[in-house]
């Protein structure tokens, strides 16, 4: 055991002084206080009075004030014998040590459990986003596999809700067939909603005048259906990439995403066979001018599960259903014009590649596996992981990356979620999605802007981490309501204790 906060007592708690993240009581310790205490036992009694105590508190800290021994020794002597023993002040450093690790638990990344959130859902949640508005706040949105989309507050409360199926119109002598999504992203410059669906189109939503209008304002029509889509931008480039079931990536490149769009005016067709104007992606992908690239290449034989755009490396991560390998696609640079891909490949039976993300700072990928194992990789040496992490114990279905805290987050299909930090590859925390149901988590978001790690599948969870304003207006000394306090005159502190029977020591602030 170690003792990481010194026995220095004011206003009768054991409170830190600036040397005490250097300082500590640790098991080499322990014969050093032994020899002190038997030196000031002079009677042989077995324990030290107040005076034997004062001369052993001198000679480990000699800032100690008589008040602070005197309050120290009473704090120890817990039989009220009027002495302390060796074994008493052992037990109050083992004591202390838990108080300390409680107190690292309060600084923990997600120190609050989740909190689930009220929602009348019967499908599965298949994308969750954070939409930022430009004064700090924002709105979260949820969208179903039979396409009900939520728009809801930054704290979920009161959500517009819309059933985008309702709002499909049939082309004359046909039906309108029941809607099955399977991803969305959000484009921040246009203010759209992209949705992909088990149709071979790509609908975007006008979010401009949301509330009072919302309504598909284009569509792209693709070869096969689009099973996973990923949106980047830094304001002015953009790049919107989306794979589909034969495992092909397709990419498309807005140099001035404000002022041009996504995609070039001139695929779209003249006159559309819809309400909306529609573009043929083979269209689009032959047009290319100073504002607009794309491409399209055949990643390998199986079906997309995830794309990843990283723009420090130029390059798109593509995971498979299998798991089984990832490609690393990078854009050519001039004069290139060829697509270059660096295969990832599971070992044997193995299953490596459920999900991908990137550090920008550490410059290293992230792999989760089905054997519960994240894998540290090169960007471009696909031979063997540099190093494998222990954690999870079930297939790992998401990371995430904090760049405000630099960690990374992993959940398990067990709704295990790991924190881990990428310096030295340290899990700083792991703790339990709880009350989400059987089903596993089939959507994630990480919002920076609240640090708020937000989990679904047909119920939602959220849960705020610590250093944000939101936070902070949260803190509560108790997670239950309390039931008592009560005030030590002489140790000068508050003790109470609420209904799940934690209790917590508190000294009371000035006035």
């Amino acid at each position: 055991w170690t003792c990481k906060k010194r026995l220095v007592n004011i206003s009768g708690a054991v409170r830190e002084s600036v040397a005490e993240s250097t300082e500590m009581f640790s098991a080499k310790d322990i014969p050093k206080i032994v020899e002190l205490f038997r030196e000031a036992d002079a009677d042989d009694g077995g324990g030290l009075d107040m005076d034997e105590f004062c001369v052993v508190m001198k000679k480990l800290d000699g800032n100690l004030t008589t008040e602070e021994v005197t309050i120290l020794h009473m704090q120890i002597d817990t039989n009220c014998d009027g002495t302390v023993d060796i074994g008493e002040l052992m037990t109050f450093l083992l004591h202390q040590n838990k108080a300390s690790q409680r107190m690292d638990f309060k600084n923990q990344s997600f120190p609050k459990p989740f909190q689930i959130v009220p929602v009348d859902c019967h499908k599965t949640v298949v994308s969750t986003i954070f939409r930022p508005f430009d004064d700090n706040k924002g709105q979260y949105l949820t969208i179903s596999s039979d396409g009900v989309l939520n728009f809801w507050t930054d704290r979920f409360e009161t959500p517009y809700t819309f059933n985008l199926s309702k709002n499909q119109k049939a082309l004359p002598y046909s039906k309108i067939e029941k809607m099955c999504v399977n991803d969305m992203v959000y484009i921040r410059e246009l203010k759209q909603l992209a949705v992909a669906t088990s149709d071979r189109e790509l609908l975007f939503y006008d979010c401009t005048e949301f509330p009072t209008s919302f309504g598909i304002c284009h569509a792209l029509i693709v070869d096969n259906r689009v099973n996973t889509m990923n949106y980047w931008s830094d304001g002015k480039k953009a790049v919107f990439s989306f794979g589909d079931i034969k495992g092909c990536l397709s990419a498309f490149i807005s140099h001035n995403i404000k002022n041009c769009g996504l995609f070039p005016k001139e695929a779209y067709e003249h006159p559309s066979l819809k309400d909306y104007p529609t573009a043929y992606v083979q269209k689009v992908l032959k047009h290319h001018s100073k504002d607009f690239s794309s491409f399209e290449v055949p990643i390998f034989g199986d079906v997309c599960s995830q794309i990843r755009y990283f723009p420090l490396l130029d390059s798109f991560a593509i995971c498979g259903r299998s798991s089984k390998s990832m490609v690393l696609a990078t854009l050519p640079k001039p004069p290139r014009t060829k697509v270059s891909k660096t295969i990832f490949e599971s070992h044997g039976h193995a299953e490596f590649f459920t999900c991908v993300e990137y550090s920008p700072s550490a410059r290293y990928l992230v792999t989760g596996g089905t054997d519960g194992l994240l894998r540290v990789w090169f960007p471009h040496k696909s031979m063997s992981c540099e190093q494998e992490l222990l954690g999870h114990i079930r297939p790992i279905t998401h990371i995430m990356y904090n760049s405000m805290e630099k960690t990374f987050i992993s959940l398990s299909d067990d709704k295990m979620v790991h924190v881990w930090s990428e310096n030295g590859w340290v899990c700083r925390q792991s703790f339990q999605a709880e009350g989400m149901g059987r089903a596993p988590i089939s959507s994630v978001c990480l919002n920076i802007h609240n640090n708020e790690l937000v989990v679904a599948n047909s119920d939602i969870g959220k849960c705020l981490g610590r250093g944000t304003d939101v936070f902070k207006d949260t803190l509560t000394t108790h997670d239950k309501p309390l039931c008592s306090a009560l005030y030590h005159s002489i140790f000068k502190q508050v003790v109470s204790i609420c209904q799940n029977g934690e209790d917590t020591d508190q000294k009371p602030a000035a006035r």
